[in-house]
Formats: C-alpha cells, structure tokens, sequence
C-alpha cells in the first residue's frame, strides 16, 4: 500500500486549511515545551535538519552530499539515511516529535519513498500547505509527518534566518526557483503569514539551465535541433534540463563579453510574442518546465547576427533576464518599501544578488537559497504554524562534524595552531593547503571550514586551482578576507559573509590579488570576523603578519573531490592525492616524498 492511500479524513488535512496550527497539535498530541522538529528534503540535495521548536534553535543541518563523499546534489534513497543523521548527532527518531517535509511536483515523491506531500507550487493566496498526518508509516516516520510545499519552505527558511526575523519585521520575500517564475510574497510578523503577491515574469529560474545548450563553451547541436522538432510537432518537449551546475559556470563565462543593447532590445519583444506576460495575478499559472524558455532560445539563435560571439550572447540574456527580475520587483514592491529576502536556486547568482542591492533593496540572501536549504525550510514552516518562534537562531557552521582521521599512510602528522599555519602559507605563495575544521557549512559555498587556502598573490594561483579542482579555466576563484580589511581593496568592501554578492577590486589592488579577480575586475567576496569563525580568522592574522603582502585575505575554494560534497574528514582529503599538506582541527598532515630513485 503507498502512503498516497493513506491520506487522513480529518478535514483539517485538507490543503490551505485557515488554521493549521489547531489540526497539527490534535495530530502530534504536542507543545512546543517538548518539541524537536526535523524538518526533510527527500529528492534532490536531500538533507536532514532538527530545530527546536520551543527555542527556535537550529541544532544541525546534514546536506547528504556533505557525508562520505557523496555526489553533489544527492537524493535520499532511504529512509535510514535519516536515522544515520540523527545517530551522527547522538539523537534517536523517538526523541523527534513532528516531522516536516518538503512539498514536491504533484503532491507525490515517489519511489523509493512513495509519499503523499504538499504540493511545489501553492494554489491561493497564503502558503499554507497541505497538512498530512499519517501514523504507522514504515521507517522512521511511525508517527506521521507535516508537509509544506515547495514555495512555503523556501519562504520560511528565507525569512525565519533573516535579520527582519530577528528584528520582528515584516518582509517581502522572492522566490525564484528553478521549476517556477520569480514569485513575490509578503511575510507579516503579526500575523504569522505569508501571503502571495504576484509573479514578476512568466520565466522559470531553469532558463539559465536551458541557454547552456544555445551557447557558450557547453553548446549541443543535437538538443538544439531536437528542441526545435519538438516545437514544431508539439505540444509536450522532451525535458531538457541541462544540469544544476550550469548557470555558475556560465555567469563566470560571461565576463568574456559586454551585453549586447540591441539583442536585449530584441530579447523584450521575443518574449511577448512568444506569449510570455508581466502579471500580479494570483491566478498566473505554471507552462510546462522549459517550453517558454526553449522557445525563446530559439528565437535568439535565429536573430543572432553573424560575428558576434556566443560570450556576448549569453552576457546579453543575463543583463536582459538582471532588467526583468530588478524591473519588474521594482514596480511590485519599491526600494524602500521594507526588507526583502532573495530565495531559490536563482539567488546563488551574484550579479542579480547585487544588481538588487545596487537599486536600493534592504536584501537578505540566505547562504543556502537553493533546495539544499528546504529541509531548514521544512523545520521553519512548520516551528511557524505550530505558534513557535518566528526568528530562527542558527550558525552557517552547522553541518555534519568533522570525522576523526588519526595516523594515514603515506603522511606525516604535527601540531599546528592557526598563526603557524598562516605563517607557513605566507612563506610560500605556491602552497595549497586543504583546511578542515568543526561543524561543515551550510549551503554550497566553502566558507573556510572546507576549503582549500591559497596565497592570491601569485598570479599563477587561479590557474593551478582550477586545475586541481578540474574547472574551466575562466571560473573564478573567491578570496576570504577579514572584515576590518575587505573596504580597503574591494568597494564596497561591505560585510559579506557568505559569498553571495560581487565586490568590485579597488583600483591598484588588482595586481597584487590577480588570483581571485575575475575577467570583470569584480571578486565573489566572502568577509570574516573573529566572531564568526575564531580558526580562520587567526589564520587570516597570522598570514598578514608574516606575508610582505601584509593584508589578511587568501584564495578560497572548495575542499571536495570533483563532483562530490566537502571532504568529511582529513583522510579523504590526503587520498585525493592533489595537495601536499592538510590541516585539520591543528593537525599538521605533510605528505612523504617518494625515495629518489638516483
């Protein structure tokens, strides 16, 4: 029997019920006195959070991916992957008093789960969510579960993390997620409510996906020619995706090139005639996935003229898709009108993160905006509805511990605190050390507890860590720097702490960081306090000190085998085999050069 024929009578189960809160507690049988939430994401970038419902503390978030190597992006194919979680963390699936998942496409998540949730999009006015309570369900969830949908648990993650929350404010939110147009909501703390505003535009955040296969260095002719077969015989397209790592490596392609005004130009009036609209209609519907998208990406390739390059394309459909997100939020909710949080996947882009503060938004961008963060999400929708705090108490370290490694073969293993481990990176500019430390972070960006540190001095750095990473040589690589210093060489040099908006290099800085400039003189700034990360930031100190460059900021990327989450503990990191040194929590592992054979 699926869960689907399990569905409870109870008519507060029902989808978008006025007062779920009432319907959840006669369920659970619960107070927030005694309450741990896990809040689950089943499919893609699956994880599992735990919340406490009385306090509003985050007690961890474990992204799947991030545990023994795992693929990028991975969904939980078992339900004991959950109670491995909860082991990791010294808990029980007893000691969990409501579970909350994350809504998907058709109310269904499917195999190997089977089951019945809210729904991606919601079909009202306010992201209630369809409630469900189902006892004796097989694995861990005996006690049944809360479901909110897709939207909901992005709203919620977004807001409940961000400083409006933490003020009691009201906030607009904006979800822009991958399988939906941009969609705005307004969050009212009194009322504990977010209610739908509108839809900007009739884009889904997949586009980015979709240009992959028009242009640039990842272009297929064969897609390309299918797509267009399937728009002449119609009306389904085959599903075209084109993969979740796309739109990073092309917003890093485009700093080739200038957008081009008059392809723009021409970008607007494809889009109306391709019967795209600008609505604030509850009503706007859903298209299926990609077809808009793909049929506009057929129009530019017809327009295109010869000579201008698939770079300048590409920059040209950014600046165009920048003026549709900014222009349209603008008339929907002006600068100034109150907070704003930028959620979905399309909130990892940068430049659009920036070209919202650039117009005067007051804007929150979570470090975790793509599905990674629903499960957070998850716990926050249903902490809200079950009357608990509205403001969520948590730390971007808050992911799965680091694994003990002791003695490894082949490497030799020293104490080493941080201010020697700055010393030892300043000494030598051609050094890549992998640094391990605590609790991983959140989200999809390296923020210094999984990641490789580098001297941005040495012109040559950018190259030789693209090289170890397997990336395209055009990617960009981000410099991590302290607070106190980043408004010297970068404007504006704001705080930025979780690598989601660009900073122009100052003017004379750019020779003496080119490893973590971009080809648009801009770096993807990630900024650091002592309060926010103690290790990292002594590092940082103790390399200004010794270095003749004498500033606290290095190169940062990732620690992860390619294709795979962070490292989960320094012997995946030494059987990698790419660099020469480790650091974990002060240990020191130097790899032994092979005997000479002289």
């Amino acid at each position: 029997m699926y869960l689907s024929d399990l569905r409870p009578s109870n008519p507060r189960a029902q989808p978008f019920c006025v007062q779920p809160e009432r319907w959840a507690l006669s369920i659970y049988g619960k107070t927030l006195n005694d309450m741990n939430i896990c809040g689950l994401k089943l499919t893609h970038d699956a994880a599992v959070a735990v919340v406490n419902g009385l306090t509003g503390q985050l007690l961890f978030c474990h992204e799947l991916e991030k545990i023994d190597n795992a693929p990028r992006y991975t969904a939980m194919t078992s339900q004991a992957s959950i109670g491995h979680v909860l082991a990791s963390e010294g808990m029980t699936p007893d000691e969990i008093d409501v579970w909350a998942i994350d809504g998907w496409k058709g109310g269904m998540i499917g195999a190997p789960h089977h089951l019945t949730v809210a729904s991606y999009h919601e079909h009202d006015g306010y992201i209630g969510g369809r409630r469900i309570g189902v006892p004796g369900v097989p694995g861990v969830l005996t006690k049944g579960y809360a479901s909110h949908s897709h939207n909901a648990t992005h709203v919620w993650g977004a807001y409940c993390t961000s400083p409006a929350a933490a003020r009691g404010e009201d906030a607009a939110v904006l979800v822009w997620d991958g399988g939906q147009s941009p969609r705005l909501y307004q969050v009212s703390a009194k009322q504990r409510r977010a209610k739908f505003v509108g839809a900007l535009h009739d884009l889904y955040g997949i586009i980015y996906s979709i240009m992959r296969y028009y242009f640039g260095p990842f272009k297929d002719e064969a897609v390309i020619a299918e797509i267009k077969l399937a728009l002449h015989t119609g009306p389904t397209l085959p599903v075209r995706f084109g993969g979740y790592d796309a739109p990073g490596k092309l917003m890093s392609y485009i700093a080739y090139s200038k957008p081009d005004h008059a392809l723009i130009s021409e970008l607007n009036a494809i889009y109306i005639e391709e019967g795209g609209r600008f609505s604030k209609e509850v009503t706007l519907g859903y298209h299926q996935t990609g077809s808009l998208e793909h049929r506009i990406m057929q129009r530019v390739l017809s327009w295109v003229p010869p000579g201008m390059s698939d770079s300048t394309v590409l920059a040209s459909i950014h600046a165009w898709l920048e003026v549709m997100l900014v222009g349209r939020l603008i008339v929907m909710q002006p600068p100034g009108a109150g907070p704003l949080c930028f959620t979905g996947g399309s909130a990892l882009n940068i430049k659009w993160n920036s070209a919202l503060r650039r117009a005067g938004y007051d804007v929150w961008v979570p470090p975790f905006p793509n599905d990674c963060g629903n499960a957070l999400g998850a716990a926050c929708a249903e902490m809200v509805t079950l009357g608990g705090p509205l403001a969520l108490k948590w730390d971007v370290y808050s992911g799965p511990s680091l694994l003990p490694s002791g003695k490894i073969d082949g490497w030799d293993i020293s104490g080493c605190n941080p201010e020697k481990l700055g010393a030892l990176l300043a000494a030598d500019d051609t050094a890549v050390v992998a640094v391990l430390n605590g609790r991983a972070e959140l989200g999809p960006r390296a923020l210094g507890n999984r990641s490789l540190l580098a001297a941005a001095t040495n012109p040559e750095m950018k190259s030789r860590l693209n090289t170890i990473k397997h990336r395209e040589g055009w990617r960009p690589v981000a410099p991590i720097c302290l607070e106190s210093a980043a408004a010297r060489i970068f404007d504006p040099g704001t705080p930025d702490p979780y690598m989601l908006f660009d900073h122009k290099v100052r003017a004379g800085w750019e020779s003496r960081i080119p490893a973590v400039m971009h080809l648009d003189g801009t770096a993807r700034l990630q900024t650091l306090t002592p309060e926010q990360n103690p290790v990292i930031a002594r590092v940082l100190a103790s390399y200004a000190e010794h270095s003749a460059f004498g500033q606290p900021l290095l190169c940062n990327t990732s620690a992860n085998l390619n294709g795979c989450g962070f490292f989960p503990d320094a012997a995946s990191a030494c059987r990698w085999g790419v660099v020469s040194r480790v650091w974990a929590e002060g240990v020191l592992y130097d790899r032994r050069q092979p005997p000479s054979r002289g």
